[in-house]
């Protein structure tokens, strides 16, 4: 009999560690599918106990169904009525099995999970701050209804974690700034931060295929430089960072790519038509990285050029006029001059390639910096120069930081007359900043 009763105990003991094994792969298979959404936070031992309907203004109940999906993250799937004033209110009950205290630190969910921004919800009985001791349950209402007079859609899909955390804890949300999004964190006050997230490189790219990130498609790549705690970027964070309290903490890149698309031809109208690349040049992050410009000047209309003394056609700009400290050049078209000016360069001084005339058009534009050295190669249907050095910046100190991206077709200055805009077109215009 004692082996009878042996055996069939091993029996059982398989057969239930087959099931755990079951429920184990759901649940792990649940953690899988929603990773990395804040909904998918893990808080063990807090876990939705019973979710049951109350009340409705013109809801459709019978439709709707709403119940627990994963420890403290609400299922719901609401029908509306077509009155804007339509609601539906469900109860909710939420149980601490731990034995610590936690509190109330609001509900989050992620846009993938909730497919209806017409329809939101409103909290009774639970708001941020509320204690959650240790064994005790919180219950509370959750009413949805319209967020304004759109009853187009009357149907939300939604997944919702109530997040809670330790009483003597502060919250770490990830400002990713375009990156990688994380769960937020909860981490002791007065303890360090402890290990952090290191995104991959930040991509703006069509293709994900090996290759060039010109031959990828890629617009923007950003190496990821660190944490910080400010905006601003000014105070870089660690795992040893002492927690005072609930902050936030912002991811800063570093652009090792940019490329400006090749644009085939483009008009202007020389009055406030212009192309903004957004890719700036000697900004601090970027100031040592090389760069190529290359563009064509397909024609050129002078009959809008005024006579009030600053007849200076800006085809591009990589300045702020108004600051011959700044760095930068301007390819612009000048009648003041004896010659027409294309090139007008001015870091601590002014300098100019000139050409003679706008009789060899088309007329091709290059200017490249490569280890610091600036220079431009600029022919036409008969050859004016090429590889003109420019500048050296490496032997420079720049005394100003510059942060306004390369325009095409208009001048930063401080007159700001219509006068100093180009008419004419452009062809080919093509900008890429890289690392050296």
């Amino acid at each position: 009999m004692h082996d009878k009763r042996s055996i069939i105990f091993i029996i059982v003991i398989i057969f239930a560690t087959f099931l755990l094994s079951i429920g184990y792969a759901q649940i792990s298979d649940v953690n899988l599918n929603i990773s990395g959404y804040a909904l998918a936070d893990k808080q063990t031992g807090i876990a939705i106990s019973n979710v049951t309907y109350q009340t409705n203004n013109g809801a459709n109940p019978s439709l709707s169904s709403i119940n627990m999906y994963y420890q403290t993250t609400l299922d719901s799937h609401i029908v509306l009525g077509n009155d804007s004033s339509s609601t539906i209110t469900y109860q909710i009950s939420i149980i601490n099995m731990t034995n610590e205290d936690y509190v109330y630190n609001g509900s989050t969910y992620d846009n993938n999970f909730y497919d209806n921004t017409n329809i939101t919800y409103d909290l009774n009985g639970l708001i941020v701050g509320d204690p959650l001791l240790a064994g005790q349950t919180a219950t509370f209402n959750i009413t949805f209804h319209y967020d304004g007079t759109d009853t187009s859609n009357t149907t939300l899909n939604s997944y919702i974690n109530f997040r809670f955390k330790k009483a003597n804890s502060a919250t770490i949300h990830f400002v990713s700034n375009g990156g990688e999004t994380y769960d937020d964190m909860d981490v002791v006050i007065g303890d360090p931060l402890g290990a952090l997230p290191t995104p991959p490189n930040k991509e703006t790219c069509s293709l994900s295929e090996p290759g060039t990130p010109k031959e990828r498609g890629c617009t923007y790549i950003g190496e990821f430089v660190g944490w910080y705690a400010d905006q601003s970027f000014n105070t870089l964070v660690d795992s040893s960072y002492i927690v005072n309290g609930d902050m936030n903490l912002y991811a800063k890149w570093n652009s090792i790519y940019e490329y400006f698309p090749h644009i085939p031809l483009i008009s202007f109208n020389g009055v406030d038509e212009y192309l903004d690349s957004g890719i700036k040049l000697y900004s601090e992050d970027n100031i040592n990285k090389d760069f190529e410009i290359v563009f064509d000047l397909y024609s050129f209309d002078t009959s809008h050029i005024m006579n009030s003394g600053l007849e200076q056609t800006t085809i591009m700009n990589s300045k702020d006029e108004s600051q011959n400290t700044y760095p930068g050049f301007v390819v612009r078209f000048n009648t003041r001059q004896t010659t027409n000016v294309f090139l007008n360069y001015r870091w601590g001084g002014t300098n100019s390639s000139k050409s003679t005339s706008l009789s060899n058009l088309p007329i091709h534009f290059e200017i490249k910096r490569v280890n610091g050295i600036v220079s431009t190669s600029i022919t036409g249907s008969s050859p004016e120069h090429n590889n003109v050095t420019l500048y050296n910046q490496a032997n420079w100190t720049m005394p100003k930081y510059y942060n306004k991206g390369v325009v095409f077709g208009c001048s930063y200055n401080s007159s700001g007359e219509p006068f100093r805009f180009f008419k004419g077109s452009l062809a080919n215009i093509e900008i890429t900043l890289h690392q050296n």
